[in-house]
């Protein structure tokens, strides 16, 4: 992930890109993208080029939630905000990324003796594979 930020006098601009690693054999899924809006900054009067962003006033928070990115497809997301009156802080807007994959980091070996006396129904097992991801950038 990338992202910048331009600030005015009155707005700030944020933009950020989420790249999924075209090495990868299988697409991020359930992507949650949460950016954090500061006091300073006037959340109600959010302008987003990516539809389907979601404003939180009680959290201060938006978010997009993303199906699936394909390996090596990205994602380009741009804010705008207005400043709030009187405010001269300068605001910082840190990003969460949240996804899950189908795919794990390290193999699993599984080894089941069973011994009894009786005859003994084979132990029968499914295991799925998934990883959860998450990305916090300040």
């Amino acid at each position: 992930m990338k992202s910048r930020v331009l600030r005015t006098d009155r707005s700030s601009h944020i933009g950020f890109k989420i790249r999924a690693n075209p090495q990868n054999k299988y697409p991020l899924l359930r992507m949650v993208i949460m950016i954090a809006v500061p006091p300073c900054v006037d959340g109600p009067s959010v302008k987003m080029s990516k539809e389907g962003g979601c404003w939180d006033e009680m959290k201060r928070t938006i978010s997009w939630i993303v199906d699936c990115l394909s390996p090596g497809e990205a994602l380009d997301i741009q804010t705008q905000f207005e400043a709030t009156e009187g405010s001269d802080q300068e605001p910082t807007f840190p990003v969460m990324i949240r996804c899950e994959g189908s795919m794990l980091f390290s193999g699993i070996e599984i080894n089941a003796n069973v011994h009894c006396d009786a005859p003994c129904q084979p132990i029968e097992m499914k295991l799925h594979e998934t990883v959860r991801i998450l990305h916090r950038k300040i």
